[in-house]
């Protein structure tokens, strides 16, 4: 088993104690401030998307490229999954800003050998990897018990006119599950009934969303799109996250350096500040 390198660990503690203090003091917002002020020496202000229930954590990990971020995400899978939701089981929606970039991850994902799978099998319970042709297709994200990682783009669900795509439309395995009200679901035309679709399952779900490359993700619509999700928890990875208020910035909880990158030796050219 791979261990966390320093800066990685470190990253980990930071979302533990940022979802232990959101619950203390029962507000992610205040909980990041308190903690940014520590980190950084300065009270950063907390930015929530528009939409975005106040009660959701919504925070970034920015890491160098080459620097394990997808390492770091199936950490805080199981952070969240412990700290935040306190369950056994969750569903976690896991987007990739592209179609290689969600075949790689899968891959890994689906591996029992390789490092990335052996972290969350190590923290978790029952693991199922989809992607989401597979939870179209079958029934198995209802009738199997653990936690549940689609991999997926964002592209399957970022679209203003919701017909005729498939997420969006009647599917037969999703047929009496949407047992709880939930605000936003979509309903048959001229009708109160949600349509048992894949989007109103997740929606009911309330997934972790983790973003890998978060930074290709700032768009009004693919901010939409997240927050349509109804999520438990956005958790953002990219080297370069958004910091400019026009463009839905980023809340920065961690940020690794080059530097300590190159401590840890995960960079063997040499660096020249």
């Amino acid at each position: 088993m791979i261990q966390l390198k320093q800066y990685q660990e470190e990253a980990k503690n930071r979302l533990v104690e940022f979802f232990q203090l959101s619950r203390e003091m029962g507000s992610p917002k205040l909980a990041f401030e308190k903690l940014t002020e520590s980190y950084f020496g300065v009270n950063v202000p907390y930015q929530n998307p528009k939409e975005l229930n106040s009660g959701v954590p919504y925070v970034c990990f920015r890491i160098p490229t080459g620097g394990g971020k997808t390492f770091v995400a199936c950490h805080a899978v199981s952070v969240a999954q412990k700290e935040w939701l306190d369950t056994d089981t969750s569903v976690v929606l896991w987007l990739a800003p592209t179609r290689p970039i969600v075949h790689q991850t899968l891959k890994a994902l689906k591996n029992d050998l390789h490092f990335y799978r052996q972290s969350l099998d190590e923290e978790l319970d029952q693991v199922h990897i989809w992607d989401i042709e597979d939870v179209l297709k079958t029934g198995g994200l209802v009738n199997q018990t653990g936690t549940h990682i689609i991999v997926s783009t964002i592209q399957a669900f970022r679209i203003k006119d919701k017909t005729g795509r498939r997420v969006y439309s009647e599917n037969g395995h999703y047929k009496n599950t949407l047992q709880k009200p939930v605000e936003g679901l979509i309903l048959y035309p001229d009708s109160d009934l949600p349509i048992p679709s894949l989007a109103n399952y997740l929606k009911q779900s309330m997934p972790m969303v983790v973003v890998d490359e978060a930074h290709n993700v700032k768009a009004d619509l693919s901010m939409d799109t997240l927050v349509n999700f109804n999520p438990s928890c956005i958790l953002e990875f990219t080297a370069t996250p958004e910091t400019r208020q026009k463009k839905n910035p980023s809340n920065i909880l961690y940020s690794a350096s080059a530097a300590e990158l190159a401590a840890d030796n995960m960079i063997k050219m040499p660096i020249r500040l």
